[in-house]
């Protein structure tokens, strides 16, 4: 008897499961995940790769099948993937998971909502697929990393495609076998590089995008007859030993269990974190101390001597860079400006990451006395944290430390209902009108009521009412 691929595995046992079996929890993080990325994905609709990513796909026209955030517009499904992905992972304030090294919303939620649109799916429908496409997302990033990571993978751009042919495959109706050839066309897609993170950071969400965009392209392929490889997660030649440097065999035994066990038990999604801050999330224990060290002990910028900020080699390498950002996509992954941000406002939120305040020479001459070391014992607690120490001499003599080992927004550490709904109205509110904004945030908190999402995505996009559908 043969063994099961770990996508047979997925694909016999998703379907399987009615959104009635879904726990409560987990649905209701579900709501939450997508309201998050709404919200960070229409405050992104007018950076500047959101905005030449839009005009070049209206441009091209095509079948009008579905909707674009904050344009009215409908375009061909994968365009509009495509786009919505770019604009959920701009402003880098999307939601993520330690131990997957990536952002499983933007993988999943912009191919599920275009899929949604196609199939005429309900709200139900729409947060069962998400979960799921969550559900692979987390379990594949976490068996690859950190190894992948090293690499020189971008985990979000790789493993996306995955999540989003498991989400919009389901959204469509495929059956098992059609999802495990959706999976293996989804696998065939998988690239990104962290190299962005150094060069060329306004294409970051570009690549993330195409991850999401990819795995919707699979599914409606697969659906059409396209095939692609059963074994495409542990084959000799798959995506575990390519991406991950693994000698593994061809055969189902030599998956990681990790990828099947627990299947409706250790749901993925209940791992996410959420982002208070608009950078990457390596930075946000720092930006937290430094947040505390302004409020609890009064300390302002101009009493800051120096200041050291200790992490781990992840975290150092991404965003230790000694020389002061030139723009806002590199200031997001810089240690000495975003704890700048924290020691002058209390926050780096998406108002903090403008041409303007990256040429602010207050908040540069502050950076400029931040400087980053890698500390050993944070470096052992890493991946399972994603610790920081700030230790800050002031102009006086005084020295003041404080260690950091969870950044608000973790699953130890969540943000409450009314923090993420407030977050949400901060980022809808840059580029929407309030009622608009408010009405959106009142669709997601019943979505499961809908029987349809055409009227989410009319207010989404800006076209009339948008009235809900029960």
């Amino acid at each position: 008897m043969s063994v099961q691929s770990v996508t047979e595995r997925w694909a016999e046992y998703f379907p399987s499961v009615p959104y009635a079996a879904l726990p409560d929890d987990v649905v209701d993080l579900a709501k939450r995940a997508m309201l998050d990325l709404l919200g960070v994905a229409i405050a992104g609709s007018s950076m500047p790769m959101a905005t030449i990513c839009a005009d070049y796909f209206a441009g091209l026209g095509g079948r009008a099948e579905a909707s674009v955030l904050c344009r009215t517009e409908r375009l061909p499904a994968i365009h509009a993937a495509t786009i919505n992905g770019v604009l959920g992972h701009a402003l880098d304030m999307d939601d993520g998971h330690r131990a997957a090294s990536g952002h499983p919303g933007v993988a999943t939620f912009p191919a599920a909502l275009a899929a949604a649109e196609l199939a005429g799916a309900s709200g139900r429908e729409l947060l069962r697929a998400s979960v799921f496409g969550y559900e692979v997302f987390v379990r594949l990033a976490a068996a690859i990393n950190p190894a992948h990571l090293r690499r020189g993978f971008h985990t979000t751009a790789t493993v996306g495609p995955f999540a989003a042919a498991t989400a919009s495959g389901l959204l469509i109706g495929l059956d098992g076998e059609r999802l495990v050839r959706a999976l293996g066309l989804a696998g065939l897609q998988g690239a990104g590089l962290m190299e962005v993170f150094h060069d060329g950071a306004m294409a970051k969400p570009f690549q993330v995008a195409r991850a999401s965009a990819a795995g919707l392209l699979a599914a409606e392929l697969a659906r059409r007859g396209a095939a692609g490889p059963r074994m495409i997660v542990e084959g000799h030649q798959g995506f575990l030993h390519a991406m991950s440097g693994g000698d593994r065999a061809s055969n189902g035994e030599a998956a990681p269990k990790s990828l099947v066990d627990g299947l409706g038990r250790d749901w993925a999604i209940r791992g996410v974190y959420i982002k208070e801050h608009a950078a990457c999330r390596h930075t946000h224990a720092a930006i937290d101390g430094a947040a505390t060290l302004r409020r609890e002990h009064g300390i302002v910028p101009e009493q800051v001597a120096s200041a050291v900020v200790r992490t781990y080699a992840v975290a150092d390498r991404l965003c230790g860079r000694a020389e002061l950002p030139s723009g806002p996509s590199e200031a997001k992954f810089s240690f000495p400006f975003t704890v700048a941000l924290g020691l002058t406002f209390g926050h780096a939120r998406a108002s903090c990451f403008t041409p303007e305040m990256v040429a602010d020479q207050r908040l540069r001459a502050l950076a400029s006395r931040v400087s980053v070391v890698v500390d050993p014992d944070l470096d052992r607690r890493y991946p399972e944290q994603r610790p920081s120490i700030l230790e800050v001499t002031t102009r006086g003599g005084q020295s003041v430390r404080i260690e950091t080992p969870i950044a608000r927004g973790e699953p130890e550490l969540p943000l409450t209902r009314d923090g993420l709904e407030a977050k949400f109205l901060d980022n809808a509110r840059s580029a929407i009108p309030e009622q608009r904004a408010v009405a959106i945030l009142e669709h997601v908190r019943a979505i499961e009521t809908q029987e349809s999402c055409v009227p989410l995505m009319d207010l989404l996009a800006g076209r009339g009412a948008g009235r809900a559908s029960t």
